[in-house]
């Protein structure tokens, strides 16, 4: 899978974005390819900021040489990180014995289409 160009920043100027970002923390912010814009992240929610912290953008950042969506990527990397911290321990597994695949499933009890999915599956 291709990945972003790695762009050098330094914590100092992390925390600096993160100051004038209302609720962030360094943690949270974190440098795009593109200079002066940064990804704010909260959980696996992500937008970005300009370096002044006054504007933020919603939507994705495609590398246009080959079409790569970099937010969808990084999306999935924070969406793994918060899934594999979930211990087993704390969910309800059905499995048969010789299981030739794996669904994780997220469920709002509240939910038609999630009442759906455990009717089909």
């Amino acid at each position: 899978m291709p990945q972003a160009e790695a762009v050098a920043v330094t914590p100092a100027e992390l925390a600096a974005v993160a100051a004038r970002v209302p609720g962030a923390k360094p943690d949270d912010i974190r440098a795009t390819p593109i200079p002066g814009i940064y990804e704010f992240r909260q959980g696996a929610e992500i937008v970005y900021v300009t370096a002044d912290g006054r504007f933020g953008i919603s939507g994705d950042i495609y590398r246009v040489a080959d079409k790569h969506n970099l937010t969808e990527s990084r999306r999935r990397e924070l969406r793994l990180a918060l899934i594999s911290a979930i211990p087993e321990s704390s969910m309800v597994v059905f499995a048969p014995s010789a299981a030739k695949y794996t669904i994780t499933v997220f469920t709002d009890v509240d939910c038609a289409y999630c009442r759906a999915l455990h009717r089909q599956i």
